[in-house]
């Protein structure tokens, strides 16, 4: 896409559609009503949920009060909340729009909040090598639409991970259309990648898929098949 529709359809997008309605209608389904937003968000919250299930039985692993946690994309804060349940004390989220990370930071004071593109390399990226335990990625590759960015994305986040951490995932992650696919017109924002762009991806820096969840969706009118995969560093 060119540069200046590339840019509206990032910060400038999310910043305009956040100071519009800072709420999950914002960062969800503008077209439609909180309502409606408030129950396909339950039901995302069932399939992370359903997640750390999983990390717990087969890989014996929790969040405990150390844990040390990465999360890109936090939008509204949905998910921040559920790290603040879990008594998670050590928590840093990165946007990219400057709307999200003011409101967060009134929001939860107790942890940090960073106007950041993940697919740019910095002092952050550089400053947090080794760094997180956990890093949580929800609904952010699906907008990373240029193919060297996203690569780029996954290395920085790859290189702030520590030696036996874990990535979760929530994206427009198809195990059927082999081909990167995007919705709608030229001036999208959103593509599904097939499961295998993110194995050989993320498999350059020794991160291995464990597993597939499916993420339930609720009478959307995308055709992509959203998973929630994480993966583990070794």
């Amino acid at each position: 896409m060119p540069e200046k529709i590339a840019k509206n359809l990032t910060q400038e997008y999310w910043d305009n559609l956040l100071d519009e309605n800072f709420s999950l209608k914002g960062v969800g389904w503008p077209n439609w009503p909180e309502s409606y937003n408030l129950i396909i968000y339950k039901k995302y919250l069932k399939g992370f949920e359903k997640v750390f299930q999983d990390l717990n039985s087969n890989f014996n692993y929790q969040l405990i009060l150390n844990t040390n946690v990465l999360e890109i994309g936090p939008g509204t804060g949905f998910y921040t909340n559920y790290f603040l349940q879990a008594g998670v004390k050590n928590y840093t989220g990165c946007d990219i729009s400057e709307t999200s990370i003011v409101n967060l930071k009134k929001k939860y004071p107790e942890y940090t909040f960073l106007r950041k593109d993940i697919s740019v390399t910095d002092e952050f990226t550089e400053q947090n090598k080794n760094k997180f335990d956990l890093i949580c990625v929800v609904d952010v590759f699906l907008h990373i639409t240029d193919t060297e960015k996203f690569k780029n994305a996954v290395k920085n986040l790859s290189e702030m991970a520590k030696p036996n951490g874990i990535f979760i995932i929530g994206d427009a992650v198809s195990v059927y259309r082999r081909n990167s696919h995007s919705e709608g017109s030229k001036y999208t924002h959103d593509m599904s990648r097939h499961v295998d762009v993110f194995k050989n991806e993320f498999s350059k820096y020794g991160i291995e898929l464990l597993k597939i969840n499916h993420r339930e969706n609720f009478l959307l009118n995308k055709n992509f098949d959203f998973k929630y995969p994480f993966f583990e560093i070794f």
